[in-house]
């Protein structure tokens, strides 16, 4: 695929102590840090088409923050609101600023969290080099202990 490239770029979208934490059935704040969370944005281009997916340490994004949101990180990234993808991956600070759990917190935390996205956007659109992309098939064997092995298929 000529004129493919792909960038990356990780940032850290930690919680400061104190920050309220969704997925949990009773409130829950960060009291400590057993591993630091991420956002890892890659970027994708061919010809003058870019577009960047954005995968977050957080449980969910309510549309009604996400798709402003995805206006905030377009345009310092120079893209178009529809070439951002945002996806989350599982528990962590609560970002829905409608579940007033903490405001002063949540607010706080949200301007961190909305500036590190749009770092990790440009971030990856400044890491962008030529790249080629391809596909195979495969089947899994099992050996005598029951160990699995993937083989392309002409093996």
């Amino acid at each position: 695929m000529k004129g493919f490239a792909v960038g990356f770029a990780r940032v850290n979208i930690t919680p400061p102590l104190g920050t309220p934490l969704s997925g949990y059935y009773q409130v829950r704040l960060a009291n400590g840090i057993l591993d630091e969370l991420e956002a890892n944005a890659v970027a994708l281009a061919l010809g003058n088409t870019r577009a960047v997916l954005i995968s977050m340490d957080i449980t969910s994004l309510f549309q009604v923050y996400a798709e402003p949101l995805r206006w905030e990180i377009a345009e310092p990234a120079g893209l178009e609101p529809e070439a951002v993808t945002l996806h989350c991956t599982h528990t962590g600070p609560e970002v829905n600023l409608s579940r007033r759990i903490c405001p002063q917190f949540q607010e706080e935390y949200f301007t961190f969290f909305r500036s590190r996205l749009r770092d990790a956007a440009v971030l990856a659109l400044q890491d962008l080099k030529p790249a080629r992309m391809g596909w195979a098939v495969g089947r899994a064997l099992k050996d005598a202990l029951g160990w699995s092995l993937v083989l392309p298929d002409q093996w």
